[in-house]
């Protein structure tokens, strides 16, 4: 987990490519040698096509949710899970991304200069990550 964090943490924003659901699913793919995101990967590359696609599967917690369950609240959420968050994006407008739990902060790739540190209290609910 750790390592790819690391990695991604300077790595430039990019959808489809480095955005907020591949950076959480490549963290996932570290931690269990599954990759989570082999049906979202190549289907969109540029802001339209991300909120297109995350919009025909019924936005982000949907996708999300038919991956990994249904939702637990963020008092639940511990590290190595995934987390909704509330941030401010790329654009500087306020939105929701993808991020990973490591226990008091999350982090998040919605930033144009790669991984942003959130506080865990900007988290609306998590997934666990088994």
């Amino acid at each position: 987990m750790w390592r790819e964090i690391e990695a991604a943490r300077t790595r430039p924003f990019s959808y489809g490519d480095h955005d907020c659901c591949l950076f959480a699913a490549n963290v996932v793919e570290a931690m269990t040698g599954v990759d989570p995101a082999t049906e979202w990967r190549g289907r969109y590359c540029s802001k339209r096509g991300a909120y297109q696609f995350i919009q025909e599967l019924g936005g982000l917690g949907k996708l999300v949710s038919s991956v990994f369950g249904e939702p637990v609240c963020r008092n639940q959420v511990h590290k190595g899970d995934l987390a909704l968050m509330e941030i401010v994006g790329v654009d500087g407008k306020e939105e929701v991304a993808l991020g990973v739990c490591t226990g008091t902060i999350c982090y998040v790739a919605r930033h144009e200069t790669g991984v942003l540190t959130v506080r865990r209290d900007c988290m609306l609910y998590g997934w666990k990550v088994e």
